[in-house]
């Protein structure tokens, strides 16, 4: 799934109390961009990661959630920024 149909797609599922469905496309999201090429990917993959993060934290799993947040704040802090910034 590209662009922001994910996003829209996993808001969806949790609205209609389907965590467990947006857990399982977020990580077949993050599982395709990180098999992109750079640097495009990491942002979309930090995304990816960090909306897997909350959704991990919304069920109690906060290990997981802090891994999957320390993940996307490093490729957040590794991405290209953009001219003037």
């Amino acid at each position: 799934m590209d662009g922001p149909r994910w996003t829209e797609e996993v808001d969806s599922l949790v609205d209609a109390g389907d965590v467990d469905g947006a857990i399982a496309l977020l990580e077949s999201v993050v599982s395709t961009s990180a098999a992109a090429a750079p640097p495009a990917a990491d942002l979309r993959l930090a995304t990816a990661l960090g909306d897997l993060a909350g959704l991990h934290a919304s069920r109690g799993n906060t290990l997981r959630a802090d891994e999957l947040r320390a993940r996307a704040i490093v490729l957040r802090s590794c991405a290209p920024q953009p001219p003037g910034l």
